[in-house]
């Protein structure tokens, strides 16, 4: 009794030592010393250890998010970046309003570009903006373990104030229309990768060199580099001039992993998983990359405990299998000794696995085999080799940081993308397809539209009388629900490309009834609320959603007439 006693006051004082740490560490981030700086009469207050780079004077500074630092100003497109740095900690960017509206297919790409699927980051996220148009600046915020310093940072009670990364799609990836799919394009020769994508005149100046193929960083929760360069017009140019792209993206990472990134959380990575293939899907099709081309999922190093290797495996089988649903390849980015030999160790097994790996061994050697990989896995030219790690090299006057690869795998190259001849103007309007009804899910065709590399995005509206928009509802489908009863219901199609927007708006079609109930055309024909003839009627076929004008109960009890 006495020896459990002790043992309950040691677990007690255990706890209250622990606690105390807690608020020891939290003190003492609320006590660090800040200083002061003022941005176009905006005011922050940083810590005083934070490096302030101004952007105008230092228009090589690397604006990356994985270090502690505040930027003012845009980040420019000739930046000076290492080749490769992943996650994302507490960290500040105050730029010019107006230079932060670009679409992403025009001249200026996204400081950090938005996670259109809320499942592919945990939590609260790890970034957000804040508008200030009196001021005439864009505050974009990341933060990692210590979001409560971003929040005292910008004088707000929580980064729960910040609004979503805006820009950067933030619809569903179902609401895009994409290029037609292209078959797999293998490219055999040397390549590099670079944490923000070179400028137009970079990669001219390279045209000088041996490589022709570039790992470009597409998104990703952990994604550390800004791309101002990042948009479809780089995209269609640099296919267009014979260069390869390597879509990376960043996204959660093993539980515990080398780059201190968000994690993936084992009892969810399935969804995770699915989420981050819908999120890189969007990513890419805003870019102008085609369903057919590769996506490579980049799964840093992590040590293989059966935590971290199940975790990461259930996650990338969800990527996978996603990614093939929308018609994409899958790819994986990843160290021979942790994520490469998770996968390996699966194959044979019905494991859900990528159509290309790109391995990690900077052994300098230009050649896709390795010891750690049998010589039957991968075999068909399915395997990309990361040679060398971060390094300068100059090509006609440029200097990069880069890593080195050699590929014998999958790209998307000349001819995967779409390429915008003017502004979208529709010439078709949207429709609607589906059984009015409550639970029945409609879909929405965007109707016909000119101007080419088009991406779509839709809202849909109640409309009892008056249309409002529906929260939530941005995806090509809408499952109809309780509150919609009685209401016509439209979409709203917006079309965008690099050369402007345009939107058009479906009839509103109605109204929807609910479950089990009966319809009437003014013909008198009868319908159960799946759309099947009843007592006689027309075929449905044959009659139009529009006619059906109301509900009446039958004599018999089962409906309405």
């Amino acid at each position: 009794m006495g020896g459990s006693v002790r043992h309950v006051r040691l677990c007690a004082l255990a706890a209250a030592v622990a606690l105390l740490s807690l608020v020891a560490v939290a003190s003492a981030r609320q006590a660090q010393p800040v200083k002061t700086i003022r941005y176009s009469g905006y005011v922050v207050r940083v810590p005083r250890s934070w490096p302030v780079y101004d952007l105008k004077k230092e228009p090589s500074v690397c604006v990356r998010f994985n270090r502690h630092a505040l930027y003012l100003g845009t980040p420019t497109v000739d930046q000076r970046c290492p080749a490769h740095v992943a996650g994302r900690t507490e960290a500040i960017l105050l730029e010019p309003l107006s230079a932060a509206v670009a679409p992403s297919g025009g001249a200026v790409g996204h400081a950090v570009r938005a996670v259109s699927a809320p499942g592919a980051q945990r939590g609260q996220g790890s970034a957000g903006q804040l508008a200030l148009p009196n001021r005439g600046v864009l505050v974009i915020a990341t933060w990692g373990n210590d979001a409560a310093l971003i929040g005292r940072a910008l004088g707000l009670r929580s980064v729960a104030q910040l609004r979503p990364i805006a820009g950067a799609p933030r619809k569903s990836h179902a609401a895009l229309a994409r290029p037609a799919a292209v078959a797999r394009a293998v490219y055999t020769g040397l390549g590099f990768d670079a944490c923000s994508t070179p400028s137009t005149a970079a990669m001219s100046a390279w045209g000088a060199s041996a490589y022709r193929a570039v790992g470009v960083y597409i998104g990703g929760t952990n994604m550390a580099c800004a791309q101002p360069n990042l948009t479809t017009t780089w995209v269609a140019a640099q296919t267009n001039a014979g260069w390869h792209l390597i879509p990376l993206y960043v996204g959660l990472q093993a539980p515990s992993n080398s780059c201190g990134c968000q994690g993936i959380a084992p009892s969810n990575a399935q969804a995770e998983g699915t989420a981050a293939a819908t999120d890189a899907v969007t990513q890419a099709a805003a870019v102008g990359i085609a369903p057919g081309s590769p996506i490579y999922f980049d799964m840093e190093n992590y040590s293989r405990t059966a935590t971290n290797s199940s975790a990461v495996l259930n996650f990338l089988a969800a990527w996978t299998t996603q990614l093939h649903a929308e018609g994409y390849a899958s790819g994986v980015y990843s160290n021979p000794g942790s994520g490469i030999a998770d996968l390996l160790g699966r194959l044979g097994t019905g494991y859900s696995e990528p159509d290309d790996i790109w391995f990690a061994n900077w052994n300098g050697q230009q050649t896709t085999s390795d010891p750690s990989i049998p010589s039957s896995a991968f075999a068909n030219h399915q395997r990309l080799h990361q040679y060398s790690g971060g390094h300068n090299e100059t090509h006609g006057g440029v200097t990069i940081n880069i890593d080195g690869d050699y590929l014998d795998g999958a790209t998307a190259g000349l001819g995967t993308v779409a390429v915008a001849s003017a502004p979208p103007a529709n010439y078709s309007g949207p429709s609607i397809t589906g059984t009015l009804k409550v639970t029945s899910t409609l879909s929405a065709s965007a109707g016909g539209w000119s101007g080419g590399g088009i991406s779509y995005y839709y809202q849909w509206q109640r409309c009892a009388p008056g249309c409002g928009n529906i929260g939530g509802a941005t995806r090509r489908t809408y499952s109809l629900a309780q509150a919609d009863l009685g209401a016509r219901i439209r979409v709203v199609v917006t079309a965008t490309n690099s050369k402007g927007a345009g939107q058009a708006a479906s009839g509103a079609i109605g109204p929807v009834a609910p479950i089990g109930y009966w319809l009437y055309s003014g013909r008198g024909s009868v319908y159960g609320s799946a759309g099947t003839s009843w007592l006689g009627s027309l075929p449905s076929r044959r009659v139009r959603t529009t006619s059906i004008v109301g509900m009446a109960s039958t004599v018999d009890g089962r409906g309405y007439w």
